[in-house]
């Protein structure tokens, strides 16, 4: 096969990133073999050290990631087989790729969910601070042509939560009128 045909087929250098995935499913699975007694405890051992050397080399970069091997899941699977033999083969026992790979995407997505959460959180925070920063501000509120309202940080920033939602989102309330300033009548809110 062409260095092109397998670069185009092969995922191993944008799926890498669930290699902590792929390694923590497989110590699972490792588990319920052994608990299942479906492998023995020597092989449980050596399938559990063998993937913790595996982590620590992709941790400190010395993995060797090859294209050949076409995924995240061969690579490892080659070479924990590589560091223990025979029990790196048993690991499949009972284990479609599909179900790797279900699995992996799933451990990966919760843990990636996690950080966006955090992130969102973050954000929330620093759209308070701001808006507690500028209270007095006005800006305009456009809610529907011609017309706007003023308004402030709070309101462009904060709208109303997670059901602000259509031409007044984040627009319920006047701010006071300015001295000596008349509004124009509205026909609809």
């Amino acid at each position: 096969m062409s260095d092109l045909v397998k670069r185009y087929t092969a995922s191993v250098f944008f799926d890498k990133r669930l290699w902590q995935a792929d390694i923590t499913g497989s110590l699972a699975h490792a588990d319920m073999l052994a608990a299942q007694k479906i492998i023995g405890a020597e092989d449980h051992a050596a399938i559990q050290k063998g993937l913790g050397q595996i982590t620590a080399e992709i941790e400190s970069g010395a993995f060797e990631w090859k294209l050949d091997l076409e995924d995240v899941h061969l690579n490892i699977e080659a070479r924990l087989t590589q560091l223990v033999g025979d029990a790196g083969k048993r690991l499949h026992t009972g284990r479609s790729r599909n179900d790797q790979v279900a699995t992996d995407v799933r451990l990966w997505l919760r843990s990636e969910i996690d950080l966006i959460g955090g992130l969102l959180t973050d954000l929330q925070v620093a759209l308070v601070d701001i808006a507690e920063k500028n209270v007095e501000v006005i800006l305009p509120g456009f809610t529907h042509p011609p017309a706007a309202r003023r308004s402030g940080p709070r309101r462009h920033q904060l709208p109303a939560g997670p059901r602000a939602c259509g031409k007044n989102a984040g627009h319920g309330r006047h701010l006071p009128e300015q001295p000596g300033r008349r509004e124009r009548p509205r026909l609809r809110d």
